[in-house]
């Protein structure tokens, strides 16, 4: 009797441990804004439809392919959860709060705020990814956090804004879309810029702003871009809002993950995109909209050459 109610007290601790450790996060999709597009050249407008996500990523630990076929160049831009981190609160175990639809398959582990040596008193810490369907623990920021804060260098360094990381899965059941409309083409003989606008069938929409050359700025997300061309805008908006003037309306990407690239067929230059974007939302939870397409005409480019 004694070593049968030992087992029985055994087994219930470790359910115990794996639920704690286990929380699957809630992952939406949708809402924000963006802002109008923008470049020369002319205007391609194709329907999508939803049926076709199949392909999105569900397995912890995993990642987001490079896509194939004639893609040309194949870079993969900087990003992940970053380790530089400092003391900071909150993480471990907790269950992330997401949007209402779409739950990934994949295991979020919580929040995390890292300061370096310290955050600044009064501000707000800036909202980033992490990304599981890449591979980023929370666990590993955390500790690398804690590392930098007891590091002596800290005791002359200077506080800071601090980030604040959220779980970016990839859901495993993305919102339909309605339309891609890609734009733009050769702004100068150094300068390329393609914008790509999705409608979703929520009346959402999104902005992608790409260059090749001297853009106006980088947003460093992992998503895989052909050499030389960046990231540099992504946002969302109501899509009665497309033409606002008002930057409000406007919400600002926190993350991606996944590719973009350029195939040449039939004497014709076409986008081909399987990547995601995330919003925060004003509940508090994460918004996901994927991007997928295995040909979008677009504007002549180098690539396609």
């Amino acid at each position: 009797m004694r070593r049968s109610a030992c087992c029985l007290a055994f087994a219930l601790l470790a359910c115990g441990k794996t639920e704690q450790n286990g929380v699957t996060a809630q992952q939406g999709i949708a809402g924000g804004a963006a802002a109008p597009s923008g470049g020369s050249g002319g205007t391609e407008t194709s329907t999508d439809s939803g049926g076709r996500s199949s392909g999105a990523a569900g397995t912890h630990g995993g990642s987001i392919s490079a896509l194939g076929g004639n893609d040309a160049g194949g870079r993969e831009a900087s990003g992940g959860f970053g380790s530089n981190a400092g003391a900071g609160s909150g993480g471990g175990g907790a269950a992330s709060s997401a949007g209402a639809a779409g739950a990934p398959s994949l295991e979020c582990a919580g929040d995390y705020d890292a300061c370096d040596c310290g955050c600044c008193g009064g501000t707000t810490p800036r909202t980033v990814c992490y990304y599981p369907d890449r591979g980023d623990s929370l666990e590993t920021i955390e500790r690398d956090d804690q590392r930098v804060a007891m590091s002596p260098s800290c005791e002359n360094a200077g506080c800071s804004f601090g980030r604040h990381y959220v779980c970016c899965a990839t859901p495993s059941k993305p919102s339909l879309t309605r339309s891609y409309e890609i734009t733009g083409g050769m702004v100068s003989a150094d300068l390329y810029r393609i914008s790509i606008q999705r409608t979703g069938e929520d009346e959402r929409c999104q902005f992608v702003h790409i260059a090749r050359g001297e853009g106006a700025g980088n947003q460093e997300f992992p998503i895989v871009l052909p050499d030389g061309w960046i990231l540099e805008v992504l946002a969302d908006y109501a899509c009665v809002d497309k033409n606002s003037a008002n930057g409000s309306t406007r919400r600002p990407a926190i993350g991606g993950v996944g590719s973009l690239g350029f195939v040449s067929a039939s004497g014709e230059c076409t986008l081909k995109f399987d990547f995601t974007l995330f919003f925060a939302s004003s509940s508090g939870g994460i918004d996901a909209v994927r991007f997928l397409s295995d040909a979008q005409p677009g504007p002549v480019v180098p690539e396609c050459g």
